[in-house]
C-alpha cells in the first residue's frame, strides 16, 4: 500500500509539473493524491466497496485541497486536480472501449456503467466537499455580519 501511494504521488508530481503548477506547489498536490490514495485502498480492503471508497478517497482529496487553498491563498482546483487524478478510473475506460470496439456490447456495457458509476463517485465526492465549504464560508459570513450589525 506505501510503494502504490508513493508511485502515485511521484505521478501526479509529474502531473503537475507537465499541468503548469507552480514549482513550490507541486509537493503539495502529491501530497494529495497520496492521501486521497491511501483513502480509497483502506476504504476497499476494508468494506470491498470500490465506488464507495472512490467517493470518500475524492472527498479527502477535496477537503485537503481546500484546506491547502485556504492556506497557500492559491484555487483549490489547483490542488484538487491533481489530487484526483490517480482515482481517475483511466483502465475501465480503455477496456470498455476496447470491448465496444472487438463487439463484446454486453461486456462493454457492463464495464462502461461501472466505469461511470467510479468517475460520478469522485466528481459527488469533490462536489459535495466543495458545496460545504462554499456553504460553510457564506454562513460564517452572514454570521460575522449580522454581529456587526448589533
Amino acid at each position: 500500500m506505501i510503494e502504490q501511494t508513493l508511485y502515485g504521488a511521484i505521478a501526479t508530481a509529474a502531473f503537475a509539473v507537465f499541468a503548469n503548477l507552480e514549482w513550490a506547489m507541486v509537493p503539495f498536490a502529491a501530497v494529495g493524491a497520496g492521501l486521497s490514495w491511501i483513502c480509497y485502498l483502506a476504504l476497499t480492503a476494508a468494506w470491498g466497496a470500490k465506488v464507495l471508497s472512490l467517493f470518500f478517497g475524492a472527498a479527502v482529496a477535496g477537503v485537503y485541497s481546500e484546506t491547502v487553498a485556504k492556506f497557500t491563498r492559491k484555487p483549490a482546483s489547483s490542488f484538487v486536480l491533481p489530487a484526483i487524478v490517480c482515482l481517475v478510473p483511466g483502465t475501465k475506460i480503455y477496456f470498455t472501449m476496447s470491448e465496444a470496439v472487438n463487439g463484446s456490447l454486453e461486456k462493454a456495457t457492463t464495464m462502461g456503467v461501472d466505469t461511470l458509476l467510479s468517475a460520478g463517485a469522485i466528481a459527488a465526492g469533490v462536489a459535495f466537499v466543495t458545496s460545504l465549504v462554499l456553504i460553510t464560508r457564506r454562513v460564517a459570513r452572514v454570521v460575522v455580519h449580522f454581529d456587526d450589525h448589533k
